[in-house]
């Protein structure tokens, strides 16, 4: 059992390590001049659990507080999309869990003569953490505090 939660929470440290390093902005002022984007909301889960519906709980959610700080927010053909990444696995005494949040914008560059466009994560906010029992919804508090800072971070920017 223990095993399990080891390789469970190694399986999320990978996962977050790819990502990119722990809660940090790429450059100052990355934020300013944005004013439109789409939110993408992506939960992996092993099995089907009870909180299938946390993705529309937590979309719903960042929209709500992107359009109250002043961003415009469409479901599509926008340069911008804030991507949120909620991983959880379940354990034989709770759960691990592990999210990002990452503003993707679109990115291009020349390799043999070529115009490759990609996207490209501008700024990155994510945790790690270990929850018992089966309330996973202590997961999704922490990621809206993650949103609040990116819109405070914004605001900072824009102001």
């Amino acid at each position: 059992m223990n095993n399990h939660l080891t390789v469970s929470t190694l399986t999320l440290s990978i996962f977050l390590i790819c990502s990119g390093a722990m809660s940090q902005r790429v450059t100052e002022a990355s934020l300013r001049g944005l004013k439109t984007l789409a939110v993408l909301v992506t939960i992996n889960q092993r099995e089907r659990d009870p909180y299938d519906d946390l993705k529309d709980e937590i979309k719903t959610a960042t929209q709500l507080k992107l359009r109250q700080a002043g961003l415009k927010v469409l479901e599509r053909d926008v340069e911008s999309v804030l991507s949120v990444q909620l991983v959880i696995l379940k354990t034989s005494t709770g759960y691990v869990y592990g999210y990002d949040c990452s503003l993707l914008e679109e990115v291009s560059f020349k390799r043999n003569n070529r115009i490759i466009s990609t996207p490209a994560s501008k700024v990155w906010y994510g945790a790690l953490g270990v929850g018992t029992g089966t309330n996973v919804y202590k997961a999704k508090e922490l990621l809206m505090d993650e949103i609040d800072r990116f819109i405070n971070d914004w605001l900072g920017d824009n102001q």
